[in-house]
């Protein structure tokens, strides 16, 4: 929940420094200090709650070779440079200014005590938010506008990226948003996948049938659904489970119910497998294929303890032949124990006496307990006595005694260390078990998109999505519309459902040349202008994520972003008006927009006066429409702007 922000950030080049900064011979090296505008963008992106923490460059905020030499003399990857992570090799020569971010990262870990467990998991990886290649982008006013994690009111709205990043950490349903609509994931880390999901629509035709099919085959299976349904829903979050063994602070308890759950999700894909694979669609054949055989892997840490001590006591006592110190000691022991026994068996013989045996008194173990009236050699040390009996230590019993002791001291400190020698164990096999993870994660993704298409009343329907043909446009066409969240609350019996159409479906008969690409809307206030934006915009994202839509029919052309300007807010601590903030997600949207993107725009230009908010309201329609020729919906009160287009 709290951003970390480090100063001695990355630069941009050709932004203003402080007086003099330039000429520093740090100025490019990322040590510098933070520039004014680069400072403003992080105050604008984060929200009033963050967290600043200021690191000191070069004692705290580690340099390239301070970096390198820190990595190297942590041991965080075993050998030498080839065992680091890709990523980290790719930049450790090529991006200096990357490296030092993981230096700075890296420092402030340890400052936490927190650098071995996390660095050492090597999961580092390209910071790619918006995946460009292959998502819908969604920016942060878009996230916000459109109430995909949590609602806002119009006058004050959170920040959108907080809010992004608080939803990561709680994944509470809040009612009224998409999240909570197609949140039907049994599992934790299911969830949190989910909630990627939803930042990331796919982009791609071929991914987004894929996942429809799988979504549409689940559906037509409620045997099957139910079935997994009720597997995911006993399990553990096997993926923090995996991250604490690697820690090695995983409970016992905890650590025995990560084992429960990967028996129980290698069951369950071995039955998918059995039943389903050869009738399942390709990207459910595909996960179960992906899915990697665990049944040995499970069969030898399962047999390594005693199940029941480990279930009943929360400890772990391995078996014979499991764990090579403890065996090692056990033989030691084993060893003793048999010379104890023929030592006695020589005294009893040696002294003419079957009544010697051993007696444990206090701290001294294997006293040779006899009747009084038998004398010993001069060289047995006597420990104790009473009117009946003496008890003595031979020569080389007492050697053997201590032996023993520390054998046995041995022992527990073995036995104290079996937790952490087993979680080593099966830390080895991190990176087969996440790959499990994940192939249930997606499972338990597809399984909830199932549920949120079977939830959104009537009438529902898979959207077609159509294959881009060279350079065309885009296309959307909605037929009887609800709002998702109306439609999903079941209180939408007078909500009015509305037609959509927007560009022109290339290829086909009905190539009409007057379709729209914009559509200017103007009405009385309480006319459901921004329900219908809303609507269209989530409708959009459901056909995008793979989930059926609330239509008698939907089409559409991928669209490669989405941009919304919705609502009045300021932002007082950044030091921006409303106008201000409304200019500036208007500038982007001009920046950024493509032919293929659907741009959403709500009463334009009433952060000012009437003739400079038309003015506004114009200059930008127009260049959408002529300039850019991308998707959207116009919003707005002022009547002329359609006559002023004519």
């Amino acid at each position: 929940r709290a951003a970390l922000a480090l100063s001695s950030c990355s630069l941009t080049r050709g932004s203003t420094l402080e007086e003099g900064a330039l000429t520093s011979p740090d100025a490019w090296d990322g040590m510098a200090g933070i520039s004014r505008p680069t400072w403003r963008a992080l105050k604008n992106t984060c929200g009033p709650n963050t967290d600043w923490i200021s690191m000191a460059p070069r004692k705290e905020f580690w340099d390239v070779p301070t970096t390198k030499q820190e990595i190297e003399d942590a041991g965080y990857f075993s050998g030498n440079k080839s065992a680091w992570p890709t990523v980290l090799q790719q930049v450790v020569d090529t991006d200096p200014l990357a490296l030092m971010a993981v230096g700075g990262l890296l420092s402030y870990l340890r400052s936490l005590k927190l650098d071995q467990d996390l660095a050492s998991l090597g999961n580092f990886s390209f910071y790619s938010p918006l995946q460009h290649s292959t998502a819908l982008v969604l920016d942060g006013p878009t996230i916000s506008n459109l109430d995909l994690f949590s609602v806002s009111s119009e006058g004050g709205s959170s920040n959108p990226i907080s809010a992004a990043i608080s939803r990561g950490n709680s994944l509470a349903n809040v009612e009224g948003t998409l999240f909570a609509l197609v949140n039907h994931a049994r599992t934790p880390f299911g969830k949190r996948l989910l909630s990627r999901w939803v930042c990331h629509p796919l982009r791609h035709t071929a991914a987004i049938n894929a996942r429809l099919d799988a979504v549409e085959f689940l559906m037509a299976e409620s045997e099957l659904s139910e079935s997994v349904s009720s597997t995911l829903r006993g399990l553990p979050d096997l993926e923090r489970g995996l991250s604490r063994i690697h820690s090695g602070r995983c409970k016992v308890s905890d650590f025995i119910a990560l084992l429960s759950g990967l028996r129980a999700v290698a069951t369950m894909v071995g039955q998918l497998r059995q039943s389903y694979e050869a009738e399942a669609p390709a990207r459910i054949q595909a996960l179960l294929r992906t899915f990697p055989a665990l049944d040995e892997l499970l069969v030898e840490f399962g047999s390594a303890y005693d199940s029941a001590l480990a279930d009943k006591e929360g400890l772990l006592l391995p078996f014979p032949g499991s764990d090579k110190p403890y065996d090692d000691v056990l033989a030691t022991i084993a060893d003793l124990d048999a010379w104890f026994g023929k030592h006695l068996a020589e005294n009893r013989k040696r002294l003419s006496c079957a009544s010697i045996v051993y007696k444990n008194m206090g701290k001294e173990h294997y006293q040779l307990e006899m009747p009084a009236t038998i004398k010993v050699p001069s060289d047995y040390f006597r420990l104790s006595a009473t009117k009946a009996v003496n008890r003595y230590w031979s020569p080389e019993l007492r050697g053997k005694v201590q032996e023993h002791a520390e054998a046995m001291e041995t022992k527990s400190m073995v036995l104290n260390g079996y937790q952490q020698r087993l979680y080593t164990r099966f830390d080895r096999h991190y990176g087969l078990l996440m790959k499990a993870v994940a192939v249930v994660a997606e499972l338990d993704c597809l399984l909830a998109l199932s549920v949120a298409s079977g939830s959104l009343g009537s009438p529902a329907s898979r959207p077609t999505i159509l294959e881009r043909n060279g350079d065309a446009g885009g296309y959307i066409e909605f037929r009887q519309l609800r709002h998702p969240c109306v439609a999903m609350s079941g209180s939408s019996a007078d909500f009015v459902a509305n037609d959509i159409v927007l560009g022109r479906q290339h290829g086909t008969a009905n190539n009409d040349s007057d379709s729209a690409s914009m559509i200017l809307l103007t009405g009385p206030n309480m006319g459901g202008k921004s329900t219908l934006l809303r609507q269209l915009c989530l409708g959009v994202i459901l056909a995008q994520l793979g989930c059926y839509v609330p239509a008698e029919s939907a089409a559409i052309l991928p669209v490669d972003r989405l941009f919304t300007r919705i609502g009045a807010r300021d932002n007082l601590l950044a030091g921006r008006s409303t106008f201000m903030v409304e200019m500036a997600e208007t500038s982007t949207i001009l920046r950024y927009a493509t032919p293929r993107s659907l741009v959403v725009l709500d009463e334009l230009g009433r952060g000012t006066s009437t003739h400079d908010g038309e003015a506004v309201a114009y200059g930008v329609l127009h260049g959408l429409c002529s300039r850019l020729g991308c998707l959207g919906f116009f919003s707005t009160h002022y009547g002329l702007l359609a006559e002023s287009l004519l």
